[in-house]
């Protein structure tokens, strides 16, 4: 699926699900930029609810929480309170500025979402692409996340959709202005697996041509190999677009990505 088309479909998508549900979004500030917002979705009359801290995509470089609001109306649908992040973006900053923002939407999510309905002490991490390396980064590497105050295991799960999780900087010379000077050993989350992590749900469309399935593939295998805990879904008729475009109910007939989801959050 073309970009501008996908982008274009979430907007319209943003747009329908705004009426279809009675919750009101609200913002707030985590950092001093001004891309540093993140947008909270309650279902109506939350009480420790699980909670999902939701990543966008965008290579780094694009993309903005309000293009995702149908993934977070899905979430509020399922009864699951939702936290979408800005971050900084490239080439004003360079890794691993999007991680430390990531992390620091975890800490106020953490010390926050009580007071929306929210568990703090049942929080979830998911991303799609470039967002889905960030919440991968911070499931895998606790250094992120101990800057922040915040422990590892206040993570119940990670859910990484068409994450590139192979991806290497000495392997795309051409994206140097989104890696800086990282080494590899930096920015790649797979060298970070020890065992202890929380559960990964690893997400993937068969038909994606960007981040193809060996990447999920291949970190099943390592996570598995080190005695941690994963699962990993193949959806045969998805692509890198289509796969987080099925959170609307609409265009979740080439599979039910939330099935899964579901499955982890419940504990079934």
């Amino acid at each position: 699926m073309n970009v501008k088309i996908f982008l274009w479909i979430c907007a319209g998508l943003a747009v329908v699900t705004s009426t279809a549900f009675s919750g009101e979004v609200k913002t707030y500030s985590y950092g001093e930029h001004s891309r540093q917002k993140l947008d909270v979705l309650s279902p109506d009359e939350a009480q420790d609810l699980p909670v999902v801290v939701f990543i966008h995509g965008g290579g780094w470089i694009r993309g903005d929480k309000k293009i995702y609001r149908f993934v977070q109306r899905r979430l509020e649908e399922e009864g699951i309170v939702s936290v979408s992040a800005n971050y900084r973006l490239s080439p004003e900053v360079t890794f691993p500025a999007f991680i430390d923002d990531g992390a620091a939407v975890v800490a106020w999510t953490k010390e926050n979402i009580a007071a929306h309905g929210g568990d703090p002490n049942r929080i979830y991490l998911m991303g799609h692409s470039a967002g889905a390396h960030t919440v991968a980064m911070l499931g895998l590497d606790e250094s992120y996340l101990e800057k922040v105050g915040v422990e590892r295991d206040a993570i119940k799960g990670v859910i990484p959709i068409a994450a590139p999780l192979m991806l290497k900087a000495s392997q795309v010379p051409q994206l140097s202005f989104v890696f800086g000077a990282a080494r590899d050993e930096e920015m790649w989350p797979l060298g970070f697996i020890d065992g202890n992590e929380p559960p990964f749900l690893l997400l993937q469309g068969e038909q994606d041509p960007l981040v193809q399935p060996i990447h999920s593939k291949v970190a099943k295998q390592m996570i598995e190999a080190k005695g941690g805990s994963v699962t990993a879904h193949y959806f045969k008729d998805h692509d890198h677009m289509s796969i987080i475009g099925a959170f609307a109910s609409k265009f979740e007939k080439k599979g039910n990505i939330m099935v899964p989801i579901l499955t982890m959050i419940s504990g079934k």
